[in-house]
């Protein structure tokens, strides 16, 4: 999770090259802070987003195993994807 989060924290908030040495030091201060804070919020929001799918899975996917009499078994993957999205929308963890 890290390495994108470092890769997109780059791009938003890049170090600069300005001169006289105390400005350029205290913009990129600046950045290197806004990157940080932006790597932790990223990884943060990860975290919760992946528990949140696990729990759902955990207890909705058997939901979706579809089984016919001659033992053939598989999951209504498009119905479970559907639901999923739906629940991950939704604001409340």
């Amino acid at each position: 999770m890290s390495k994108i989060a470092e890769k997109q924290a780059k791009k938003l908030f890049p170090f600069q090259s300005i001169e006289g040495g105390e400005i350029e030091a205290y913009f990129n201060a600046g950045q290197l802070h806004k990157r940080e804070i932006y790597i932790e919020c990223y990884n943060q929001a990860m975290k919760d987003f992946l528990w949140k799918a696990c729990e759902w899975l955990k207890g909705n996917s058997k939901k979706y195993v579809v089984c016919y009499e001659d033992g053939y078994s598989h999951y209504a993957y498009n119905s479970m994807i559907e639901d999923f999205k739906n629940y991950m929308q939704d604001e409340e963890m």
